[in-house]
């Protein structure tokens, strides 16, 4: 909000000085003045929003995604286990940690994160299919 009310300012403050502008510079010119002014807004525009902090939940969960990538498996088991912490429902989570646990062959563990995420969140269709794959899969 203050972000954006300064931007606001700056602008009626540009758009007061176009008439005195207009006597310096020729029109072309102050065309080009105008989109570097909003130009350079932009970026630091930008650079605010990507300055938020991020939930630490998602940070566990990116944290973990890249555990994957570097097959880093039961370190990324552990990221996920914490950001569950941080967020009962967040069922991403829950997804990667029991598919680590069928990526491991380990079913039985997967069968317990996939109804630990049904206890969370019942409408959580996603869980109810890998249970029946599972069970289907191991008779």
């Amino acid at each position: 909000m203050r972000f954006a009310g300064a931007v606001s300012r700056i602008l009626t403050k540009l758009f007061r000085q176009e008439t005195k502008l207009a006597f310096i510079l020729h029109k072309n010119e102050l065309t080009m003045v105008k989109r570097l002014f909003v130009g350079c807004l932009g970026i630091a525009f930008s650079f605010s929003v990507y300055a938020q902090p991020v939930r630490p939940d998602i940070r566990l969960f990116r944290t973990g995604k890249n555990l994957i990538q570097k097959g880093m498996f039961y370190e990324a088991m552990l990221e996920f286990k914490k950001a569950i912490r941080v967020n009962r429902n967040f069922d991403s989570a829950y997804i990667e940690w029991a598919d680590l646990y069928l990526r491991i062959n380990k079913p039985d563990s997967a069968i317990y994160v996939w109804n630990q995420a049904v206890s969370g969140n019942p409408k959580m269709v996603y869980a109810y299919a890998a249970l029946g794959k599972i069970y289907r899969d191991n008779k």
